[in-house]
């Protein structure tokens, strides 16, 4: 039930700042989420890549559709990829889903590390 509740918080954060600054806000959300709600053998990864994925592709998704398919067009073709829009809002959930969960892990490191150090 942890990661389930990590994901959907670490999803909503990441949904609401990244419509105020640049694609990197969500990162510290989820390093936040980590700190505070990860506990060890916690899945921080998975938790930290749903938490990115999930908003990306929903926006991808939403902004492909809004505009037509024109730009995941323009795209594919800049790339040399099939036409077939889905393939980039894959792409693009894949992108933030590993950022996400190198945030993730790496937050539950410098915990552990500071856990370790207080335990003596």
């Amino acid at each position: 039930m942890n990661i389930i509740a990590r994901i959907a918080i670490g999803a909503v954060a990441v949904a609401v700042v990244g419509h105020f600054g640049p694609w990197w806000v969500g990162l510290p959300c989820i390093a936040a989420v980590e700190w505070f709600m990860g506990r060890r053998g916690g899945y921080p990864f998975i938790a930290g890549f749903y938490s990115m994925a999930l908003p990306w592709m929903v926006m991808a998704l939403w902004l492909d559709v809004a505009n037509g398919r024109t730009l995941s067009t323009r795209v594919s073709a800049l790339f040399s990829l099939p036409d077939f829009p889905f393939l980039l809002v894959l792409l693009t959930g894949l992108i933030g889903g590993l950022l996400g969960g190198w945030a993730g892990i790496t937050t539950a490191w410098i915990r552990n590390f500071f856990d370790r150090d207080e335990r003596g």
